[in-house]
């Protein structure tokens, strides 16, 4: 892509040049485009770490970089879109007069689209070599519905925030390096209808609530976890994300039961203390 800083796009809404075998960085001109709504630069040979001002678009609700060659950590301002919070714009004017067609993968057809509102809003970031944790703010994002980072190389614990994403309805984490449990806390999710973490490091009881029970084996092999979905059976003292915050949450108690007790016991103390004076004198 050209790299001339000089240019202005200040209006533009829509960029879709998707599997054009495109190299080197984002342009910085691209950052200038702040009315953008849906940005496909998906399949093409771009590098680099992907950049913070991405941010800064107001009204992006469709990302897709997928099947690039993108290095560095997510940009925590991704996490902090406005449209994917609230999303309280609308796309004025009729049906677009060039169709888009949307590809998932590479074995499967293309979706069409005529409505730039008809995209379900989407952040996918798949089949690049990103690093670093997710960042527990995706799930500030109640607007999203596809977040998909298969195949990269990120690290860390699955967020149990991400339960905050109450609208998702596809969730991608395969084939990373990502460890822990599988949060208990995932099973609010009621619109969930594709969750695949396969081929990671993870360990623990596969949850069995939520929509859980309709996601198929493939979704978790390739791990050492248990339970369900034809992993092999918990050991009766596995530790899970569950039983840790039960216990917390026993400990919890205890520690406030006790002191309460021994509150009222040195109340009790002070005033029996107080009336014996009283009484000798």
């Amino acid at each position: 892509m050209p790299a001339d800083s000089d240019i202005r796009f200040e209006k533009l809404k829509v960029v879709v040049i998707a599997n054009c075998r495109l190299t080197g960085s984002l342009p910085q001109w691209l950052s200038g485009c702040t009315k953008l709504q849906l940005l496909d630069l998906s399949w093409n040979h771009f590098g680099g770490m992907i950049p913070g001002w991405f941010g800064k678009f107001e009204d992006l609700f469709y990302l897709d970089i997928s099947n690039n060659s993108f290095t560095g950590e997510i940009p925590r301002n991704l996490t902090v879109l406005p449209s994917l919070i609230i999303r309280n714009f609308s796309f004025q004017g009729p049906s677009l007069d060039i169709p888009f067609f949307m590809r998932r993968n590479i074995d499967s057809g293309a979706l069409l689209y005529n409505q730039l509102d008809r995209f379900p809003p989407t952040l996918d970031l798949s089949c690049n070599s990103l690093t670093g944790p997710i960042w527990r703010e995706f799930g500030k994002l109640k607007k999203l519905h596809v977040l998909n980072l298969r195949r990269n190389k990120l690290s860390g614990m699955i967020p149990s925030e991400l339960s905050g994403m109450t609208s998702l309805e596809r969730l991608d984490l395969a084939l990373n390096n990502l460890s822990g449990n599988i949060p208990y806390s995932l099973e609010k999710l009621t619109f969930l209808s594709k969750f695949d973490v396969a081929y990671n490091q993870l360990d623990g009881k596969i949850p069995i609530g939520g929509q859980f029970s309709t996601f198929p084996d493939s979704s978790f092999e390739g791990n050492n976890l248990c339970g369900d979905h034809g992993a092999p059976l918990c050991p009766e003292n596995i530790r899970t994300e569950k039983t840790w915050m039960e216990k917390k949450h026993r400990k919890t108690n205890t520690f406030i039961f006790g002191i309460a007790v021994g509150l009222v016991f040195g109340i009790v103390f002070v005033f029996a203390l107080l009336g014996g004076r009283y009484l000798i004198s």
